[in-house]
């Protein structure tokens, strides 16, 4: 049994960074990314490519309708962003987040928070089928878990394999499996798993095919995943039955080892092409639940050391003002004292001889009251 292994980046570090006219999600992974991070309902319009890069930068308009960012209340926004490792498909290592900014008018601050996780749950609609059978021998491709058992339902993430059957067990014919594709219910994205030499495309999505111990079944495994834009995937391949077996294909240097390894798929020798188009479609809904977390320690270390300037610059404002106030009232008060004390000593004093009039008007009156004394 083969076994698929998922190695994708790891998410080092996501901070929030809140500005005036849009947010930006800061995100840092532990290996090289490839893949994209999106707006959750909006997968097409407003998403980041990135190539190769550790860092990335994905920044969301307040106001631009193509990335439908939420104002809850007055000065709260928020959006929900996925981070999908494969460029073309969503897996159980994506990851969704959800970012707020929240600005409070009133005292001019900003609050960043993050709140993460992804979890896909089992409510998922029931299977939709559809069979294509094409001339003889029937064959027909079946969506099951890995001990065979159809599914009537599956989750990304879900361990899963495609069945190719002839439908006659006593046919004489083999089979192989060449172009399988993957495709959007909603807008034609398509990814090929299989390619015209019937070998995997990337082992990280659907491995070799491989033949059963019967002879008359072929399957390949992989682990379920959907497209951003539409819960519906179809596959679809071409089926060649050949006499009395098929001879598997040499595929080399398609796993991570560098080893070979046969699948059944058609040689470009092959005999003429008398392939039957077989196709099968399930639906799968993700459920990405966004968990509350509490912020980050440098995140509220920022927002303390923000909150933390912000009053210490006030402080030093106000008492910057009184003191210029308190020498402004010690200035006023010393220039009173001083022009006081100078007018007093403008004043002469009284020297010399007095005018008679003062001397006798002074002695008259002294006079008059000594004699009213003594009558």
């Amino acid at each position: 049994m083969s076994l698929l292994i998922l190695t994708f980046p790891l998410l080092n570090q996501i901070n929030v960074e809140c500005r005036a006219k849009s947010m930006t999600a800061k995100i840092h992974t532990s290996s090289l990314f490839d893949g994209k991070v999106y707006v959750k309902s909006r997968p097409n319009t407003c998403v980041y490519d990135a190539e190769n890069s550790t860092s990335i930068d994905f920044t969301l308009p307040y106001n631009d309708v193509q990335c439908d960012v939420l104002q809850e209340g007055e000065g709260l926004f928020s959006a929900n962003i996925v981070v999908q490792n494969h460029d073309m498909i969503v897996t159980s290592a994506d990851v969704g987040l959800a970012l707020h900014c929240k600005y409070d008018l009133q005292n001019a601050t900003v609050t960043n928070s993050l709140l993460s996780g992804l979890e896909v749950k089992a409510g998922i609609a029931t299977e939709y089928i559809k069979e294509t059978i094409v001339a003889s021998p029937n064959v027909t491709m079946r969506i099951t878990t890995r001990d065979g058992e159809e599914i009537p339902s599956a989750q990304v993430g879900d361990e899963l394999a495609l069945m190719f059957e002839i439908v006659d067990k006593d046919s004489p014919y083999g089979l192989f499996v060449r172009e399988l594709v993957a495709m959007d219910g909603q807008d034609s994205s398509e990814i090929y798993l299989i390619d015209e030499h019937g070998c995997p495309t990337d082992t990280s999505i659907m491995g070799a095919v491989n033949q059963l111990e019967n002879g008359k079944s072929l399957r390949t495994l992989f682990q379920a995943f959907k497209f951003p834009a539409s819960d519906v995937v179809q596959f679809r391949a071409l089926v060649t039955p050949c006499l009395p077996k098929c001879e598997p294909t040499i595929c080399s240097d398609f796993n991570v080892d560098g080893l070979t390894k046969e699948s059944y798929g058609r040689r470009k020798r092959s005999i003429e092409d008398q392939s039957l188009l077989v196709a099968r479609s399930v639906r799968i809904t993700d459920n990405f639940s966004f968990k509350d977390l509490k912020l980050t320690d440098a995140v509220e270390k920022e927002v303390v050391e923000l909150e933390d300037t912000c009053v210490s610059f006030v402080s030093v404002i106000i008492c910057a003002i009184l003191f210029l106030v308190s020498q402004v009232v010690i200035l006023m008060v010393w220039s009173y004292l001083w022009h006081k004390k100078r007018a007093t000593k403008q004043i002469p004093p009284v020297t010399g001889n007095l005018p008679e009039e003062l001397i006798y008007g002074t002695l008259s009156s002294r006079h008059t009251s000594t004699s009213r004394m003594t009558d």
